[in-house]
This record gives structure tokens, C-alpha cells and sequence, in this order.
């Protein structure tokens, strides 16, 4: 689905928790051939785990393309016609993480 050197999205989901007004926002990351299909990548992550995690399962570990959806907090309702998704910029130190996943490095710092 995804080329091996794909970019590194991230994405910002607005969340809310209905009961109590609070406000917060997760962050999905992994690899994408565009910002449309790094919310899809996200919210398909998302819905993998909270199905999982309903179930009584272990939410999923990342795929070959980097997305999971580690600490979700159920009761917490995501806003995802807001969602909004960047490609990662990194410095140097941050290249071994890029890597490691597979991103695509060019146009980074050598």
C-alpha cells in the first residue's frame, strides 16, 4: 500500500471528552503518500484499536508503514473532520529515528 520510502506524516486529531467539557489532541505518525492518506491511515489505526481494545485485546502494534494507535483514552471523542496532517521535519539527531521506519529523507539535512 505504501512505497517503502514513503514520507513521515504527522497527524493532529482535536479531541473532546463530552462529560466534562476537556479538550486535548492526539498525534498519529507513520508513513504516507499524502496528507488524505495519512488522516485514512490514522483514523483506520484508530478504529483497529479502540475495536481491540473493546474487545478486551492489545491495541496492535505499528505495521510496516509505522501507524499504531498507543494511548488512546476511551470516553474521549475525536474531532476528525479537523484533523490536520504535516509531513515530519527533523533535525539531525532525530535522522536514525527516519530510518529506522523507512521515511524519506530527501530534502532533510545530511
Amino acid at each position: 500500500m505504501y512505497p517503502k520510502r514513503a514520507s513521515v506524516w504527522i497527524v493532529d486529531v482535536p479531541m473532546l471528552r463530552i462529560p466534562d467539557g476537556r479538550v486535548g489532541l492526539h498525534v498519529f505518525a507513520g508513513r504516507a503518500n499524502g496528507a488524505d492518506n495519512a488522516v485514512a491511515a490514522a483514523r483506520a489505526v484508530y478504529e483497529q484499536a479502540v475495536h481491540a481494545q473493546s474487545s478486551g485485546r492489545e491495541i496492535p502494534s505499528a505495521g510496516h508503514d509505522g501507524w499504531t494507535a498507543r494511548g488512546l483514552r476511551l470516553g474521549w471523542e475525536l474531532a476528525w473532520n479537523a484533523a490536520t496532517a504535516t509531513v515530519y521535519t527533523t533535525d539531525e539527531t532525530d535522522l536514525a529515528v527516519l530510518d529506522d521506519i523507512g521515511g524519506d529523507r530527501s530534502g532533510m539535512p545530511n
